[in-house]
């Protein structure tokens, strides 16, 4: 039976971040690294400079990626958001039929409404806040449902045949964006940023060991150099509880772990996250896809 070893490194946790934002961290630790360079230990410069060749590499795989990708970052977060509109515009569309307590010749269209919403927005609308190729799946699956010709009959009743169109070519715009739908475009640019990340997160974890190695109790100089050199990781960490991020890889808005030096140090002082209701899953008591 192999035993597992574990390195100072493997204690680092790190906040979690997008290829760009750890690009923006990178960039400011390369910043606060040049003004206390002549303090700190050989071994910690020379992590330093592993840790900014990574991110070298990683901006420069990042620059080849966008220069492939059919749209800028900016245009597909334009889509993303023109898409997020047209789910939730359908979504109330049909949930308001489907509110009115309507009879008679008319409770049909209420009866169609309550099937389409259980159809497509069973979760509501969680799932236009997944990275942009989740997003996208999970709308393909709904696109896919909603013109099976069981739910077109559905659809006509509520007049509902406009919104679906739009949510459709909308729908094809997205996918095309991103290369998942249009051919000619490689998905990714053809650039591994997944790899690149990764290398520049185990050299900064060998980066925190080698500063945090520093410190010495005994001198509070010592405490302060630390706390100087990993300000902007410090920095990001307590900041980015309350951010939002948009993007196709790790959310930043997501609460981040501690982070733990091998010193056992805090690193980060960051505030206490809110906590967000729990909502009743499919199927189980109390969930129910209008909202009520």
């Amino acid at each position: 039976m192999a035993i597992r070893t574990y390195s100072a490194a493997d204690l680092v946790q790190l906040p979690r971040y997008t290829v760009t934002g750890a690009i923006a961290l990178g960039t400011s630790l390369q910043s606060t690294h040049a003004a206390v360079r002549a303090e700190l230990s050989p071994a910690a410069n020379a992590a330093a400079e592993r840790l900014f060749a990574a991110l070298a590499t990683m901006r420069e795989a990042y620059a080849a990626r966008i220069s492939k990708t059919s749209v800028s970052p900016e245009t597909l977060r334009d889509l993303d958001t023109a898409l997020d509109a047209c789910w939730a515009g359908l979504s109330g569309y049909v949930n308001a039929i489907a509110r009115v307590p309507l009879e008679g010749d008319d409770k049909p269209k209420r009866d169609a409404a309550y099937r389409i919403m259980n159809l497509v927005f069973a979760d509501g609308l969680k799932f236009t806040q997944l990275p942009f190729k989740s997003q996208w799946a999970e709308s393909e699956t709904r696109i896919t449902l909603l013109e099976r010709p069981e739910h077109a009959d559905d659809i006509a009743l509520l007049g509902a045949t406009f919104l679906v169109r739009q949510t459709k070519d909308m729908h094809q715009r997205y996918g095309d964006a991103q290369g998942l739908t249009k051919e000619g475009v490689e998905e990714d640019g053809g650039v591994d940023l997944r790899a690149q990340l990764d290398a520049f997160n185990g050299r900064l974890r060998e980066y925190v060991v080698k500063v945090s190695a520093l410190e010495d109790e005994s001198i509070p100089a010592t405490s302060a150099l630390v706390t100087r050199a990993l300000a902007p990781l410090a920095g990001w960490e307590s900041s980015a509880g309350g951010a939002t991020g948009a993007g196709d890889a790790v959310d930043p808005g997501a609460a981040p772990a501690p982070v733990v030096t091998p010193t056992a140090r805090a690193v980060s002082t960051g505030g206490n996250a809110a906590v967000a209701p729990v909502e009743a899953a499919p199927g189980m008591p109390g969930h129910d896809p209008l909202g009520r």
